[in-house]
């Protein structure tokens, strides 16, 4: 442990927080750590040193924790270790997260009346006093719009800024997503003219935003904005189960299904859909033929058992 002591908690702290800051990677990513520091200087008050202690001390699993809440928490520590072990001042053995067992169901195959359906909710939002109640009627239409047209996360519509959206030529850079797995996104006409009107009638409401979805003062809206307007407007005329995700499985299978005679065009749709949804592998893009049965055997007929090989189950950053 001499090389510990060339380097203090605290100074192996900072030194990470300015690497990530220095990286551009998200800040939400490092809100573990955060926790972790802030629970070791209550807990180990007279500990100058990261000891293995506090770091046992944090990764154990809580009483209140899922497995899945358990390996969320723990990761960016996980990622800490790794940068202070690589630099020498430590020798610890990487914490290994807990394996979380896949539960992911098929996603939900959406019906054209369904479809319907929640778009019309959609569109009879009323207008109101409130600022909120505003911009939820201009902004649900059309982001949940956006979603469905274009594969993009629900986090990444979210986050989406308005210098990233060209409304002179339908580019959308995705900057903020999942990993650093940054990509276009080319819009269809009839979204690109809708995404046009909307900026108009936002600016008039929120003028020199900074989010192309603004929530008041500005900000960017919440997980729980997107999952308690989608519900609203789902279930006012549909009852079957299911999740804002799922418009991004929708694209994927939608497109799938229309490469039913493209032949060996099929790796080449494929790369270009695997990008389009930033996907970091083609692997994870291939989950999809899976639910396209036609598409599954003509691809097999083509290629042997090569394809089915590579089919995965539905990736967690998919759940």
């Amino acid at each position: 442990m001499s090389e510990n002591k060339v380097k203090t908690f605290d100074d192996m702290y900072n030194s990470y927080l300015k690497f990530r800051k220095m990286s551009g990677l998200k800040e939400s990513t490092i809100f573990g750590l955060i926790q972790f520091h802030r629970d070791c200087n209550r807990y180990f008050p007279n500990q100058t040193y990261l000891t293995k202690e506090m770091v046992d001390f944090w990764i154990v699993k809580r009483d209140t924790e899922t497995d899945f809440s358990n390996r969320s928490r723990i990761a960016p520590i996980i990622g800490f270790i790794k940068f202070i072990n690589n630099r020498g001042w430590i020798n610890f053995e990487v914490p290994a997260p807990p394996k979380v067992k896949s539960k992911n169901p098929a996603p939900h195959a959406f019906t054209e009346d369904e479809l319907r359906n929640f778009f019309r909710s959609c569109d009879e939002l009323e207008d109101g006093p409130t600022l909120n109640v505003k911009l939820k009627k201009i902004e649900v239409p059309v982001f949940f719009r956006l979603l469905f047209s274009s594969g993009m996360r629900t986090t990444e519509g979210r986050l989406l800024k308005r210098e990233d959206v060209n409304l002179k030529t339908g580019v959308i850079t995705v900057r903020h997503t999942k990993g650093y797995n940054e990509h276009t996104i080319v819009l269809h006409d009839t979204m690109l003219s809708l995404l046009v009107k909307y900026d108009s009638a936002i600016c008039r409401i929120v003028p020199d935003r900074q989010y192309f979805f603004p929530a008041v003062h500005d900000k960017c809206h919440w997980n729980q904005w997107v999952s308690d307007c989608f519900r609203e407007m789902w279930f006012k005329y549909n009852t079957a189960k299911t999740v804002p995700y799922a418009l991004r499985h929708n694209y994927a299978i939608e497109n799938i299904n229309k490469w039913i005679n493209a032949g060996y065009e099929v790796h080449d749709k494929l790369v270009a859909l695997s990008k389009s949804m930033g996907h970091s592998t083609l692997q994870n893009t291939l989950y999809y033929y899976s639910l396209v049965p036609k598409l599954y055997k003509i691809i097999e007929d083509l290629s042997g058992d090569m394809y089915n090989r590579l089919i995965p189950d539905l990736p967690d950053e998919e759940d």
